[in-house]
Parts: C-alpha cells; structure tokens; sequence
C-alpha cells in the first residue's frame, strides 16, 4: 500500500535538525499544503515535482535549515520581510508555517500562482502572512515603502536580486540568498554577514545574508 502524505512527512522530518520542537497542528498543516499543491499542479504548472515525496525532499525540507538561519540572524520582532517573486509559495508557505516571526509578505505577478497562494493563506491561516498579485516593482510604488528584509528564490538573477536589494531595502536591510555555491565575502556594496550549507537530495545548497557595506 502507498504511503500517505501524512506518513512520507513524519519519515521525511526525522532526517532534519530541528531547532524546536514542532507545534501542535504544524504537521497537519503541511500536509493540506502539499496535498493542496498536487491537486493544483494536475491544472497549472506550480512545480516540476509531481509526487509528494519529491515536494518533501526537495522544496519542504528546505524551509528548516532556513528558518533556524534567519532565528540566528537575532531579527527584530517587528521586521517585515518581502518574498519577490512567490511563485508556489517556496520557501514562504512552509517557512511561515514553522515560524510566525514578524510580517512576511509574497509578492506574485502571476495572477493564478498569487490565487493559489491567497486560498492557502485562507485555509492555513498563518500569521502576518500575505500575499499581493501584481510586480514588486509596482508594491513597492504603490506601498511608498522600504522592506527590511529581502529574500527571492529562483525568481532573480544573483545581479537583478542586489539591483532589487539595492532600490527596496532599507538603509540597514537584509538580504537572504539562495545558492548551489557558497555565498561571496562581498558582491558589489552588500557584504556576507551570515552564511549556512544544507543538504538537499543531491545536492549541498547555501544561504546567505547580507547588508550593505559600511563606508
């Protein structure tokens, strides 16, 4: 017999360092959401994952190296963090169901990902989380605002996410990238503060953090 959503999860999340426990219900939550994606990945193309274990292993796995890499950048409670480019919502729906840390908005141009992603938000209902269709280019505009924090996962080139970074983010912002190579010492103005390796399937990836150099 095949193994439940549910089952692949439990077995999956015992091969991860876990920096605290699992809250109540987050179990649950992750599997309407992969569960979620597979039905609507049968009508638009969210993902090139088409099984759930590949959805764990590949795209939910991740969101636990990363959220112990951003506790350990010791943010503020009140920061608000930008996600360009949301697309299925990875890495900000599984982040933001193992952590409620500030505001985290997705930004969305494509009308049917940022509908997808607006019905999880509905259903989940995770915490200071939302979802806006339309360009970052035009949020920003439109909000008159500066993000604290800026990460973007294969939605940008390495030089349009700093180009972004550099018009977004506040004076002392972050950025978060994500990389199959670990993070330079310093690219352009923006110098690494802070970086991690995890393994994926295959593959060792990397985060790193940084702000603009001081003059």
């Amino acid at each position: 017999m095949a193994k439940t959503v549910a089952e692949l999860f439990q077995e999956s999340i015992k091969t991860v360092a876990l920096s605290s426990p699992l809250r109540p219900g987050t179990a649950e939550q992750f599997v309407y959401y992969i569960e979620t994606l597979l039905k609507w990945n049968k009508v638009i193309n969210l993902t090139g994952f088409t099984s759930a274990s590949d959805i764990i292993q590949h795209l939910i796995l991740e969101a636990f190296p990363l959220r112990t890499f951003l506790e350990e950048l010791h943010l503020p409670d009140d920061i608000t963090m930008h996600d360009l480019g949301a697309g299925a919502g990875f890495p900000g729906i599984p982040l933001r169901i193992l952590w409620d840390h500030g505001t985290y908005i997705m930004i969305e141009i494509r009308e049917k990902r940022a509908l997808f992603l607006a019905q999880l938000l509905a259903n989940l209902k995770l915490s200071r989380t939302e979802v806006h269709r339309g360009s970052f280019e035009a949020y920003f505009a439109q909000k008159a605002c500066q993000s604290d924090l800026i990460l973007s996962k294969a939605c940008l080139t390495q030089a349009k996410l700093f180009q972004a970074a550099d018009t977004y983010a506040q004076e002392n912002g972050i950025l978060v990238c994500f990389s199959h190579t670990e993070p330079p010492v310093s690219y352009k103005n923006w110098d690494c503060i802070a970086k991690k390796a995890y393994n994926l399937p295959k593959k060792t990836h990397w985060l790193g953090a940084f702000k603009r150099t001081k003059p």
